[in-house]
């Protein structure tokens, strides 16, 4: 399915993420948007980098919540990932003034 999906989410615990995307993540569509849903961002970002197609879309979330804290009514944080060669402090501003790279709104 990732080969003719646009968006995929890989909503898995952390320690599997890895296994998963490394399985997956190589058949991904090209330019498509990829988002991940760990509670553990460093594994996610790693599987993502190393094993998605390098123009696919990354997209981080996490709902803010935990296992005795129930889901309704809570916020979903999302990040996009940043180009390294971009300028950290400029990416920083955006996001905290609702704008992500590419003038894409951030809610």
């Amino acid at each position: 399915m990732s080969r003719i999906s646009d968006f995929i989410i890989y909503s898995v615990e952390s320690s599997s993420i890895i296994p998963i995307v490394k399985e997956y993540g190589p058949s991904t569509k090209l330019g498509a948007t990829v988002a991940g849903q760990t509670s553990v961002k460093a594994p996610e970002k790693e599987a993502f980098e190393k094993y998605l197609p390098k123009d696919v879309d990354i997209v981080s979330v996490h709902s803010l919540h935990g296992p005795t804290v129930t889901t309704e009514g809570q916020p979903l944080v999302s990040l996009e990932r940043v180009d390294e060669a971009n300028d950290q402090d400029n990416y920083t501003s955006s996001w905290a003034q609702g704008q992500g790279p590419n003038g894409r709104k951030c809610v």
